[in-house]
C-alpha cells in the first residue's frame, strides 16, 4: 500500500474575488505523478 504524501479536502483559494481553485478534494500518494494546469495552460 501507498503511503499518502498530501490530501486536501474541499480546498480552495481566491484572489481578487476570483476562485483560483474551488472546492478540491485529492490524494497524492508515494509514487503517484500528478500535475495541475490551469486555464491558460500555466501549471
Amino acid at each position: 500500500m501507498s503511503e499518502c504524501l498530501l490530501k486536501t479536502s474541499e480546498l480552495t483559494k481566491t484572489y481578487a474575488r476570483k476562485n483560483a481553485v474551488d472546492h478540491i478534494n485529492l490524494e497524492i500518494n508515494t509514487g503517484d505523478m500528478y500535475g495541475f494546469i490551469g486555464k491558460n495552460g500555466a501549471g
